[in-house]
């Protein structure tokens, strides 16, 4: 469980929120709040006011996932090796463990050819995928995407997909522009102006979406 209360940050106002386990998708328009939102959840920024808690914790003590939408910017090494392994490098694990655990989820991942690559030769949907594998490879409690499809063809995106729910990780959250994987997220949060108009199950946000440039093409019964 995630629990948001009293939280101020830039244009974020955001009382009070709880977030069961599952997929959570955040919506809304560029510059809503969605990116300083996510960043306040995995413990990369701090708010002005208030706090976000996971299962009783600050999100900097819990083991958080993050996937940047500029996968660039957070790429500490060249090797797409490297970067994966980086996580259980720092964390001082084994390093037989740490190399069957990188081609194990690299393999799960389709990615197992690039392991050898510079990240600088791959394509923008490559390195989504080698960051979501570097988040995912220490098994996290929570992982935060922010709109990692943004630069990914339809399957591409819909593969994604499939390997977060797969991953088997508690909470998942997500900010995306794409309605279909909103609409089947366990909860969806949409924002406006960095505050939460509504929150819920996609039945339940569906018609806050009336009169908005967003709606769900088919939202589960």
């Amino acid at each position: 469980m995630m629990k948001v209360r009293g939280l101020d940050l830039g244009i974020l106002s955001i009382p009070d929120l709880s977030l069961p386990p599952g997929h959570t998708c955040v919506i809304g328009l560029n510059g809503s709040g969605k990116t300083t939102f996510l960043e306040a959840c995995a413990g990369i920024r701090r708010p002005d006011r208030g706090e976000v808690i996971i299962g009783g914790e600050d999100p900097r003590d819990c083991d958080v996932g993050w996937v940047c939408q500029f996968p660039d910017r957070n790429f500490l090494f060249d090797r797409v090796f490297e970067e994966i392994a980086s996580p259980l490098v720092f964390s001082g694990a084994d390093c037989t463990k740490t190399r069957r655990r990188v081609h194990e989820l690299a393999a799960r991942l389709g990615i197992a050819s690039l392991l050898l690559r510079s990240i600088r030769t791959l394509s923008g949907g490559e390195k989504t995928m080698v960051a979501l594998a570097a988040a995912l490879v220490s098994s996290p409690r929570v992982l935060v995407l922010d709109e990692p499809d943004s630069h990914l063809d339809r399957k591409t995106a819909r593969d994604l997909q499939v390997v977060i729910r797969n991953a088997g990780i508690p909470l998942v959250l997500q900010s995306t522009q794409e309605m279909e994987t909103a609409a089947s997220a366990d909860t969806v949060v949409l924002l406006k102006e960095g505050r939460i108009v509504c929150a819920g199950p996609p039945g339940i946000v569906a018609p806050a979406l009336e009169g908005t440039c967003f709606s769900f093409p088919e939202v589960p019964g």
